[in-house]
C-alpha cells in the first residue's frame, strides 16, 4: 500500500529513506505552505513525493495547517492509502520506549533530569514510560509558547519540528513530571547565543536548553545528571 503522512520533518525523511530501501512506493508527504523551500528540496532528494496544502496568511500563523493536511490524508486513506498517524498511534511511542528510552535510562551514566521538546509527543512519552520504576529522575517536555499541547492558548510561533494546536494522544501527561511553555524571543535568543558558542542547533533544540534552565530553577533539588533530547541541528531554518 502507498504510504501517506502529514510530516514535513524527520518522519518524512525516514519513511522516504525506508521506502527506497524496501523497494516500497515513494511516500507521500503532505506539508504546507509554512515548509521552507530547503526542507521541500531535502525531502524529495530522500525519494518522498510532496503535496502541499495551501495556507492563508493567517492560517500559517495560527497552525491551522496541520488540521488541513490531517484532513487530507484522512481523504487519502479513504481511498487505499495507509495513514501511520504520528498523532495517535501506539506504536511511536512503545518504539521510543523500546529503543530511545531503553538507550537513555540504561547509560552507565545516571540521569537525574531528561529534557525533550514534545510535537507528537511519542518521543518524551516513550521515555518517560521506559524509566525504572526505581528511578527518581524527572523528565521534562518543552512546548513553544502557541501551542496547545499543556493546554495553553493557541498562539503564533516559530519553532520548527514542535508543538501542535491539539493535544495528540500519544503526548501521555500523566507519565511526565514538569511541563515548560518557551516563547518565540527565549527560544531564539538562545540559539543565535549557541551558534556563536559553536553549537549547531535549531529551534526546538534551544527550545529545550532553555526549558532545562527553567526546569533547574522550579527544582530544589538539583540534578548531578542532565540530558537534553535534541533532533537535529536545524540546517534548514532561517534563525
Amino acid at each position: 500500500m502507498p504510504i501517506v503522512e502529514s510530516s514535513s520533518g524527520n518522519l518524512a525523511l525516514g519513511l522516504g529513506y525506508w521506502a527506497a530501501r524496501l523497494g516500497a512506493p515513494a511516500p507521500l508527504c503532505l506539508v504546507d505552505d509554512g515548509c521552507e523551500p530547503t526542507m521541500r528540496e531535502e525531502l524529495l532528494r530522500a525519494g518522498c513525493r510532496i503535496e502541499v496544502i495551501a495556507l492563508a496568511p493567517h492560517e500559517i500563523a495560527n497552525q491551522a495547517g496541520v488540521f488541513k493536511r490531517i484532513a487530507r490524508a484522512r481523504e487519502y486513506q479513504t481511498n487505499g492509502y495507509y495513514w501511520p498517524n504520528q498523532y495517535d498511534n501506539d506504536e511511536w511511542v512503545h518504539v521510543h520506549q523500546m529503543t530511545t528510552g531503553k538507550e537513555i535510562w540504561q547509560d552507565p551514566l545516571r540521569f537525574n533530569l531528561v529534557v525533550s521538546a514534545v510535537g507528537t509527543g511519542a518521543t518524551v512519552s516513550g521515555i518517560a514510560l521506559a524509566r525504572p520504576a526505581h528511578s527518581s529522575a524527572l523528565v521534562t517536555a518543552v512546548e513553544p509558547k502557541g501551542s496547545v499541547i499543556f493546554g495553553g492558548h493557541l498562539g503564533p510561533y516559530r519553532v520548527a519540528g514542535a508543538g501542535n494546536p491539539f493535544t495528540p494522544r500519544n503526548y501521555r501527561k500523566e507519565a511526565i513530571d514538569l511541563e515548560i511553555v518557551v516563547d518565540d524571543p527565549e527560544t531564539f535568543g538562545m540559539a543565535h547565543r549557541l551558534r556563536q558558542a559553536g553549537c549547531a542547533i535549531g529551534s526546538s533544540g534551544s527550545m529545550v536548553v532553555v526549558g532545562a534552565a527553567r526546569a533547574l530553577d522550579q527544582l530544589s533539588n538539583k540534578p548531578l545528571a542532565i540530558l537534553l533530547v535534541i533532533a537535529d541541528d536545524g540546517w534548514y531554518e532561517v534563525l
